[in-house]
């Protein structure tokens, strides 16, 4: 049988919260510059004035994008078609930790506004869709 005393302890961790948070945080005009290369050629844009032309040119700079599909990495333009760019291939001013972005997911996923849980972010790849 069950002790009550684990039972109830695991309740409580327990919350009817969904596992991820959303939003939006509106960022200044020189926060929205992304530098990037390609080729040994370097380029930038603006995101929040970015023209038809340099979102292709970004694009055009980017890898097709693979997917997990069973326990495989795979290449379905059918299915998806997204491409990708590298950390060490483009940089952005965005700042997400002087947003509250950080401390915006603190609250929502972790239930704490305290400094004993930390959180960090890190980029991962830049993805286009």
């Amino acid at each position: 049988m069950a002790n009550p005393k684990i039972i109830e302890s695991l309740s409580k961790a327990v919350t009817n919260k969904p596992p991820f948070c959303t939003g939006t945080v509106p960022i200044s005009s020189e926060e929205a510059i992304l530098f990037y290369k390609h080729d040994k050629v370097t380029s930038w844009l603006n995101l929040s004035q970015a023209t038809e032309s340099q979102l292709k040119s970004l694009t055009e700079a980017c890898e097709p994008a693979t997917f997990g599909r069973n326990k495989k990495d795979v290449l379905d333009e059918s299915y998806r078609k997204a491409r990708k760019m590298d950390t060490e291939d483009f940089a952005s001013k965005v700042n997400i930790e002087k947003l509250g972005v950080l401390d915006r997911i603190k609250m929502q996923l972790l239930d704490c506004s305290d400094n004993w849980k930390t959180i960090r972010a890190e980029a991962y790849k830049l993805n286009i869709y």
